[in-house]
C-alpha cells in the first residue's frame, strides 16, 4: 500500500533558530521500535517512517522523535536503526527533522548536564548516525537540578558553534525553565507529556509559555502509552521486560481503577462515532495550533491513520473499509504475539473518518478528566517528582 494519495494538511512551524521549517501537526515517536526486549524488525520500522515522509506536501518536514538511550542492548539501538533506515534510503534524510535526546549519564541514565557528558552525549549521537542523518535539533531528556539552566544553554550553543547540531530543545521543564532558557539561547521545541491522563497545570502552564514565545509543543505519549486506546488493559499486555509494567499507573490495581477513564472516554467517543484513540489524539492537537501530537508507530496502517486523523484530512467510506479490511489480514497472518497483531489490535480501535471536535465534545471530554481522577503518577510514585525531574 503506497501513500500517494494522502497529503498531509496541517502542519507546525518550529520556533527559535528553527522558525523556517515546518513539520507535519503529527510526529513520529521512535521509542518503542527499540526500547523494548523484542525490538521492532528493520523492515516493519522502516515502512512506517517511511508512510509518514511520503505523506508530506512540499517543502514540510516530518519530525522524528528518537534518543540516545532508547535501546534495551545496546542503549543506542533507536540511533542505530535510523542509520540502517537512513543508509538504506537516503532519499528520505531531507524530508526528516531529527530530534534526539541525550545528556543521560553514560552508564545510567540519572541526568549529567556537566559540559563533558553534554559532549560525550552529542558526539556519541552522531557516531551512531554514522553521517547517515544530520542531527537536527539536540535535548537534554531531563533538566537536572546541578547546573542553572543558563549554563547548559551555553554549553549547547558552543556545540552548535562547532557544528555538532543545528538547533536546541528542552524537555520535562517547566515554563519558567522554559522562558529562562529561550533568554540566552532560542529554543526550538518543547517536549511534555500531554494526554487525557496526564494534564497538569503546569501542562498548560508550559504550553502557554511555548505559545507567548512562539514555540511548538511537542506531546509524547498522547495515548498514554497505549492505554487511553482501550487495547491495553492489564500488565501482562505488555511484554516481559517492557519499562511500563514498573510504572505506577500499570500496576494492576490502578490499571483497573483507571479502566473507568477509558470506558467514560469511550461513551464521548461513541457518541461522536468515533473510538477513544481517535479523541484523545484530537483532544491533544486542540491545545493549540502549536501543540504536535507525538504517537509512536510501528505500523504502517496505524501511521497513517494517526496522520490522517489529526490532518483532519477527509477520506471516504470506502477507504475507511479498505484500511480496516488490510488491518484484518494483518491480524490474522501475524503471529499471536507479533507487534503486527498488536499494532492490528490497535488498529480496530482507530479506524475512522477525520474528527473535528465541536465545544460540547471538548466540555464532554473535560467533565470525565474532572469526575474520575487517574490513579498513579506517571513514572514511579516511590521516586517522588523531584526524583523524577519533572516540570524542573
Amino acid at each position: 500500500m503506497t501513500t500517494d494519495a494522502y497529503t498531509i494538511q496541517k502542519t507546525v512551524r518550529l520556533g527559535g533558530t528553527a522558525k523556517d521549517i515546518v513539520v507535519a501537526k503529527t510526529g513520529h515517536g521512535l521509542m518503542m521500535m527499540t526500547w523494548k526486549p523484542t525490538p521492532v524488525p528493520d523492515e516493519e520500522a522502516f515502512a512506517a517512517m517511511k508512510a509518514g515522509m511520503d505523506a508530506l506536501p512540499p517543502s514540510v518536514k516530518m519530525m522524528l522523535n528518537s534518543a540516545e538511550f532508547y535501546g534495551v542492548n545496546p542503549r543506542e539501538a533507536n540511533l542505530e536503526l535510523l542509520a540502517r533506515f537512513f543508509e538504506k534510503y537516503p532519499e528520505y534524510a531531507d524530508k526528516a527533522f531529527l530530534s534526539v535526546k541525550g545528556g543521560a549519564g553514560r552508564e545510567s541514565l540519572m541526568p549529567d548536564s556537566s559540559p563533558e557528558n553534554l559532549r560525550r552525549s552529542v558526539d556519541t549521537i552522531n557516531e551512531k548516525l554514522r553521517g547517515t542523518k544530520r542531527m537536527d535539533l539536540f535535548e537534554t531528556a531531563r533538566i537536572p537540578p546541578t547546573n542553572p539552566i543558563e549554563a547548559n544553554m551555553r554549553v549547547l550553543k558552543q556545540l552548535v558553534d562547532e557544528g555538532k547540531f543545528d538547533h536546541i530543545g528542552l524537555s520535562e521543564c517547566g515554563a519558567n525553565t522554559v522562558r529562562r532558557a529561550n533568554a540566552v539561547v532560542p529554543i526550538a521545541a518543547v517536549e511534555i507529556e500531554v494526554s487525557p491522563w496526564s494534564y497538569e497545570q503546569e501542562t498548560e502552564n508550559v504550553i502557554a509559555t511555548c505559545k507567548e514565545l512562539e514555540i511548538p509543543v511537542v506531546a509524547y505519549s498522547p495515548l498514554g502509552r497505549g492505554f487511553l486506546t482501550g487495547a491495553v488493559t492489564k500488565p501482562e499486555d505488555f511484554e516481559e521486560g517492557d519499562f511500563r509494567r514498573t510504572l505506577t499507573r500499570f500496576k494492576d490495581e490502578n490499571m483497573k481503577a483507571n479502566a473507568a477513564l477509558v470506558a467514560a472516554l469511550k461513551q464521548v467517543a461513541a457518541a461522536k462515532g468515533v473510538t477513544p484513540a481517535q479523541l484523545s489524539l484530537a483532544w491533544v492537537a486542540s491545545r493549540g495550533p502549536h501543540v504536535i501530537p507525538l504517537p509512536g508507530s510501528s505500523c504502517v496502517l496505524l501511521l497513517l491513520l494517526f496522520l490522517l486523523r489529526s490532518s483532519l484530512l477527509p477520506f471516504t467510506r470506502n477507504l475507511t473499509l479498505m484500511l480496516h479490511a488490510s488491518c484484518r489480514l494483518v491480524f490474522f497472518l501475524a503471529d499471536p504475539d507479533s507487534d503486527y497483531r498488536k499494532a492490528a489490535r490497535t488498529l480496530e480501535n482507530l479506524r475512522g473518518g477525520d474528527l473535528e471536535m465541536t465545544p460540547s465534545e471538548l466540555a464532554a471530554v473535560e467533565d470525565v478528566r474532572k469526575m474520575i481522577p487517574v490513579q498513579g503518577g506517571r513514572y514511579i510514585d516511590e521516586w517522588g517528582e523531584k526524583a523524577s525531574m519533572h516540570w524542573a
